[in-house]
């Protein structure tokens, strides 16, 4: 159960809900299963990936219509999903489906996308066997509560990202800063001076604005800085 836990829960900006057609199921972006199969596995590819066993399309219904009768068809592939644990090689096999050929006003309508599609839903019913979305396919999703848990953890989340990535940036300022000094008075003429001096406010405008913070403070310490070699230097000619 280490890898179903680890992977269950969805984040819901991955999902889509469903309309009448799909009974109001929540729907799981495709892109995002891979993810946490790489998340787990490594690199699809190498990690993890499948084998196409099976594609054929299946002759439905046939439906009478005023501009030429037609039979629904859908396209059916079965694949082999591999991943490897260590030295071990897990493999599920699952059918995946769309329609084709189906109905509509005007008659009947064509899906080119139907193979992508079917690759895509057969690539998420193999992933779902190891816990991947496993909160939509266990009905959690209808639960109000524990959708308003989700929302209230992934914001929580964010705002730890967010403190930690603050706390990185102003770590970084602070080094500048205290290095600035010693950064300035190894500048021995003007033209390296100036350089070094725009370089330095590049950077720390940066910092600040990736902050979110007013860099004025730190600007003025840095001029001053200038200034005082600046004058330091003109003095030694």
């Amino acid at each position: 159960m280490e890898i179903w836990d680890r992977v269950k829960k969805t984040d819901l900006k991955y999902t889509k809900e469903g309309g009448k057609e799909t009974n109001f199921l929540t729907s799981i972006n495709g892109l995002y299963c891979a993810m946490r199969a790489t998340e787990v596995f490594g690199i699809c590819g190498i990690g993890w990936g499948w084998d196409i066993l099976e594609e054929r399309y299946d002759q439905g219904v046939l439906h009478k219509h005023e501009n030429g009768d037609y039979h629904a068809v859908t396209h059916t592939i079965k694949i082999k999903l591999w991943f490897v644990i260590g030295e071990k090689r897990g493999e599920i096999p699952h059918f995946g489906h769309t329609p084709y050929i189906m109905r509509s006003t005007f008659g009947a309508y064509m899906d080119n996308e139907a193979p992508k599609k079917s690759l895509t839903d057969a690539i998420k019913k193999c992933l779902s066997m190891i816990g991947v979305g496993a909160d939509i396919h266990l009905g959690q999703m209808d639960d109000q509560s524990y959708k308003a848990s989700l929302v209230l953890e992934a914001k929580q989340e964010r705002e730890s990202k967010k403190a930690e990535k603050m706390s990185e940036l102003s770590a970084e300022i602070r080094k500048i800063m205290m290095d600035s000094g010693v950064t300035y008075n190894a500048c021995k003429n003007i033209a390296v001076l100036k350089k070094t001096h725009s370089d330095l406010l590049l950077k720390v405008r940066q910092l600040y604005e990736k902050a979110g913070e007013n860099p004025e403070k730190s600007i003025e310490s840095l001029v001053l800085m200038f200034n005082q070699q600046q004058t330091k230097i003109g003095e030694n000619k």
